[in-house]
């Protein structure tokens, strides 16, 4: 021990790792080398987040998946409708929940919430 600054990086790539595996068991996933760039990214901004804002870290299904690939698997496909011929139309169905915020959502909605620097 030199006294010299501790590298925790090794760290927490295990504690990451770790998360990933259980993740990946939890949700029947396979442990794919090719993913767990993206699993880490998504982890550890989380993280900073929950810890950011006194809130609990939930990891979903989406947690390996990039924004494009989140945005690809839970936008709907808005359907084209044909007009109705003689029936009138009917009632739209109910909205379904609206999808969990991404990473970049919370992280803007973290940045609004902090109180503006003192003059």
């Amino acid at each position: 021990v030199d006294g010299g600054a501790l590298d925790t990086s090794d760290v927490r790539e295990a504690r990451v790792r770790s998360a990933y595996m259980d993740w990946c068991k939890e949700y029947g996933n396979e442990v794919d080398e090719s993913r767990f760039g993206t699993f880490e990214t998504n982890f550890l901004a989380m993280e900073d987040y929950a810890n950011d804002n006194g809130r609990e870290m939930v990891l979903n299904k989406y947690a390996d998946c990039t924004e494009e690939e989140y945005r690809a698997l839970t936008e709907e496909k808005a359907p084209v409708a044909e007009a109705p011929k003689e029936e009138p139309a009917a009632p739209a169905p109910p909205k379904e929940e609206p999808a969990a915020p991404t990473v970049a959502e919370m992280q803007a909605e973290a940045k609004k919430e902090e109180p503006a620097a003192p003059a």
